[in-house]
């Protein structure tokens, strides 16, 4: 008898691969063989094979899709408001990211976009309120030692750069030279003119001393119609010739009286003093020997080998009047004016 079993084998024929199956016939002495090529046998398995893999690799893309918008939707825009919001905490308020879509992550975006640029125009305001608070302090330090009146250095700034000239002499071996002057008839002139005229040859006065110095010099207004040019690294050749320079620039200013004159005096560093007080007195008692001269004109300071005293220009008037014991006509010619 022929064993029932089925029986499958992959067997060559005729020069093909096939499939072929094998069954018995009970009764009969036969057996029944069936064959399919192999290629035949297998498709539907590699058909579903290729269906599986192309459906896997379909959804591996997809999901690589959404994950991929996920990470510009959501990632990257928070790594961006990270590296954001740093530069912000660094100082960098020039930050203005980019609003990729709406949802939280947008909303996100736009509010920090909204502060910084808050922050941007505080910091904005800020530094133009500090830039004007330094011009107004700038102004207020100018104005603090600066005569109001002839846009002059007032008398206790150019004392204080007294000092500091006398000691840069000391330290460079340098000259110091110093010009007192005074307006000739001032008070003469206010008391005809008018007070607000006064004013104006005082500020006129005040120019020509500047346009007439160096930039190194310092003028100054010393008080009333008095003012005061501290000459460094000059000696007093170069003092009388800067006192001749303000005279010679006078006489083009014209006031309702005409021409505006000065009487100055000179005085050098270490020559006539070694301290502010003590050249101050020289250039003052120059100045006093120039009104008594005849005005508008330029006198240097004497030395005490000279047998001249250098007193104060107010001891000298103080003694003057002393003197005054004849009538007061004959007093009045003789004295010289106090202006």
């Amino acid at each position: 008898t022929l064993d029932s079993t089925v029986t499958t084998v992959e067997y060559d024929t005729e020069g093909r691969r096939v499939l072929g199956t094998m069954e018995a016939v009970p009764r009969v002495d036969w057996s029944v063989v069936a064959e399919i090529p192999v290629n035949d046998a297998y498709a539907p398995v590699t058909r579903l094979r290729n269906v599986t893999f192309l459906v896997v690799s379909l959804l591996l893309v997809v999901v690589g899709s959404i994950a991929y918008a996920l990470g510009v939707l959501i990632v990257r825009p928070l790594d961006r408001l990270t590296q954001g919001a740093a530069e912000v905490a660094a100082g960098d308020l020039s930050v203005d990211l980019p609003i990729t879509g709406g949802g939280e992550v947008g909303y996100l975006t736009r509010v920090f976009n909204d502060m910084v640029s808050n922050l941007r125009s505080g910091r904005e305001a800020l530094d133009q309120a500090s830039e004007e608070l330094r011009a107004q302090n700038l102004e207020l330090e100018r104005l603090s030692i600066t005569d109001g009146l002839t846009d002059l250095t007032n008398r206790r700034r150019v004392m204080e750069i007294f000092i500091e000239e006398i000691e840069r002499a000391d330290r460079k071996n340098h000259m110091l030279s110093i010009l007192m002057m005074d307006v000739d008839h001032f008070k003469r002139y206010n008391d005809t003119y008018g007070h607000l005229e006064g004013d104006s040859v005082l500020q006129d006065v005040g120019k020509s001393v500047k346009q007439a110095t160096r930039g190194i010099d310092t003028p100054a207004r010393y008080g009333g119609e008095e003012f005061l040019v501290l000459l460094p690294e000059c000696d007093l050749a170069g003092a009388v010739e800067a006192a001749e320079r303000i005279r010679n620039r006078l006489k083009e200013d014209y006031h309702q009286g005409g021409p505006i004159t000065m009487s100055i005096g000179a005085a050098a560093y270490p020559i006539h003093g070694s301290t502010p007080a003590e050249l101050i007195a020289a250039a003052d008692s120059a100045l006093y020997r120039a009104k008594k001269a005849g005005r508008n004109r330029v006198l240097v300071a004497t030395t005490s080998s000279e047998g001249k005293t250098k007193a104060p220009r107010g001891a000298a008037k103080r003694k003057t009047r002393a003197t005054k014991t004849a009538p007061k006509k004959r007093a009045k010619k003789k004295s010289p004016p106090a202006d």
